[in-house]
Order: C-alpha cells, then sequence, then structure tokens
C-alpha cells in the first residue's frame, strides 16, 4: 500500500510541475502581449497628437485665406 501512496504522490507532483510550467509560459506570453499592445497604444497616442496638431494648422491656415 505505501508503495502505491509513493507511486500517487509521485505522479501528482510531476502534474503539478507541469502545470506550473504551463501557467508560466502563459504568464509570460500574456506579459508579453500586454507590453507589445501598451508599445502599439504609446505610438498610436503620439501618432494622434501629430494628426490634431496638423489638422489644426491646417484649420488654422484656412482660416486666414
Amino acid at each position: 500500500k505505501l508503495d502505491k501512496v509513493k507511486e500517487n504522490y509521485t505522479a501528482e507532483v510531476k502534474r503539478l510541475e507541469v502545470d506550473a510550467t504551463i501557467q508560466g509560459e502563459l504568464v509570460a506570453s500574456l506579459t508579453k502581449s500586454k507590453d507589445e499592445a501598451a508599445s502599439k497604444l504609446e505610438t498610436t497616442e503620439k501618432e494622434k497628437a501629430n494628426l490634431e496638431s496638423d489638422v489644426a494648422s491646417l484649420q488654422e491656415s484656412v482660416a486666414a485665406q
């Protein structure tokens, strides 16, 4: 009976190690995706600010004519 308990324990430890590895990989992947999204957001915000500035300049130019 003790051998069966040891066998079950060993199998459970291995399963938990695999689960932990999978969770770690998922966390790394999600963190990478989050960082990429944050970078794209920052770039998009800068592009938006530049476009708004261009629009304001064009509006001033049209108003001056």
